[in-house]
């Protein structure tokens, strides 16, 4: 048996580029060879087909340009957002949020090294400024525009940027609020952060002997998240819903596996790191990893539950709610609807 796997593998009629294989381990029970997947960063055809695992099962994808293009596209050494723009200056970035981003390293180092850099400087210091390996010619990233790039700016890079933030409580079928935001990640993450705090109340809650705002401990973890790993070269709109008993994040993401998370068998990685560092910088994310572990902890405080982390082309995070979260705090008079009283 062990003999007809080499063969298959190693044997181009029915694997081009092929690879040599050995047994990794024995499995202990029949005494067969283990073989583990080590096939790295290339693409294999099988019998000149192009299959793509989902789950169990293999989907035979060869005739689909586009999933062709996404197998293509995850299994690349390069990320999307170190796309070089050589025409476009340094000067053309905002400078205000530069300075910003300078003034909140401060808080947790006062001698930050940027304090003491100029623009140029700091997007060296990030990897935002990078050499064209075919032109040899340097340039900004995307990933510099979409942290500091004016909103014009972003919108003729990356047209289809944008992330939705809805409020569906008392209107399921449409939405009682929504706000389309449409700009750079450092301020996005304050239009979900507002939204957020607008719509969640701050329930009491307890971490030992000391008060904390687990709405807001969610809140940084769950939309640093949405901004940091999303997959900025597909069309696919990422979403922060508040639903009544549960807020949804929906994600465009280059997955690794599929199915839920399970926090002490996460293997994290990192998708967009110039973009991860300069917020691990200002102090709006951390170490890789953190924002689930830290998702679990303040989920327990503020309602109970656990959230629910889903992996797939859609990367999905659930976080459960108790009513006290969305609770509308007031009287309503006699005959006033729970639609009408959101309009208000």
């Amino acid at each position: 048996m062990s003999t007809c796997i080499r063969y298959k593998i190693s044997n181009r009629l029915k694997v081009d580029n092929a690879a040599f294989c050995k047994p990794s381990d024995i499995n202990p029970i029949t005494g067969n060879p283990i073989y583990r997947d080590s096939f790295g960063k290339t693409v294999y055809r099988n019998a000149d087909r192009i299959f793509d695992r989902n789950n169990e099962s293999d989907i035979d994808i060869t005739d689909n340009a586009d999933m062709v293009f996404n197998l293509y596209f995850r299994k690349q050494s390069t990320y999307f957002v170190n796309k070089i723009y050589p025409a476009i200056p340094v000067s053309s970035l905002r400078h205000d949020l530069m300075d910003r981003a300078r003034r909140m390293t401060r808080v947790n180092n006062e001698h930050h090294p940027w304090v003491d850099m100029t623009d140029e400087e700091m997007l060296r210091s990030c990897g935002l400024i990078l050499e064209d390996p075919e032109t040899n010619k340097e340039g900004i990233t995307l990933a510099a525009i979409l942290l500091f790039g004016t909103d014009n700016r972003i919108m003729s890079v990356l047209p289809q940027h944008k992330t939705d933030a809805i409020f569906r409580v008392f209107n399921v079928d449409r939405y009682d609020d929504m706000d389309v935001v449409i700009t750079n990640l450092i301020e996005s993450y304050d239009y979900l952060i507002e939204f957020g705090k607008k719509h969640l109340n701050d329930v009491f809650t307890l971490d030992g002997i000391q008060r904390v705002s687990a709405r807001d401990k969610i809140l940084r973890e769950i939309i640093s998240n949405l901004l940091i790993h999303r997959d900025f070269s597909g069309g696919y709109v990422p979403k922060l819903v508040i639903e009544r008993d549960k807020i949804i994040i929906e994600n465009a993401s280059l997955t690794h596996g599929h199915g839920n998370l399970n926090l002490k068998t996460l293997r994290p990685f990192a998708k967009n790191p110039p973009i991860a560092k300069v917020f691990r910088e200002i102090g709006l994310a951390d170490e890789l990893g953190s924002g689930m572990r830290n998702s679990y902890k303040y989920t327990k405080l503020y309602s109970g539950g656990e959230p629910i982390f889903t992996e797939a082309d859609v990367f999905t995070t659930v976080i459960p709610l108790s009513e006290a979260a969305t609770a509308t705090v007031g009287p309503t008079t006699q005959g006033t609807t729970q639609a009408e009283l959101s309009e208000r």
